[in-house]
């Protein structure tokens, strides 16, 4: 995932870098250099943001209550 595919998730999710950490148990500094391009996701949590990014908007924000 790009840099601009990671902020325009988590833009969709309506979270914040800290809320979106807190989703996939990462500091919220880790989430800004994701977004930034200057660190790239871990292999075991590339898959869980591209299945995330997959999913129609509505089931996305869905997920976050549930």
């Amino acid at each position: 995932m790009t840099p601009k595919q990671i902020q325009n998730l988590r833009y969709s999710l309506d979270e914040s870098t800290i809320e979106f950490a807190a989703r996939f148990g990462v500091s919220h500094r880790t989430v800004q250099e994701w977004e930034q391009g200057r660190r790239n996701p871990n292999r075991w949590l590339l898959p869980m943001l591209l299945s995330l990014s997959k999913q129609p908007v509505r089931q996305r924000r869905k997920s976050v209550s549930a």
